[in-house]
């Protein structure tokens, strides 16, 4: 079976697509069961900074990927 570089999603476009998948989990049902478990409303900050870490480090993903295209995320 061939597939032409059309039908192929891009690296970037993985990472867009897991960083998205990852921040709207956390939003939707991390700040509940969160608040649930510490008892405080306050919680809404560590959703904020950890959905940050998860952009950022989906940033250095796709600057990886642009910057070695051969290479595999293991073998960067």
């Amino acid at each position: 079976m061939s597939t032409s570089p059309k039908d192929q999603i891009t690296t970037a476009q993985v990472a867009v697509i897991v960083i998205n998948y990852t921040i709207g989990t956390g939003i939707l049902t991390l700040p509940r069961a969160s608040a649930e478990k510490v008892q405080t409303p306050d919680i809404w900050l560590t959703v904020i900074v950890g959905g940050l870490i998860a952009m950022i480090a989906g940033v250095i993903i796709v600057r990886l990927s642009q910057s070695f295209p051969e290479k595999t995320f293991y073998q960067y």
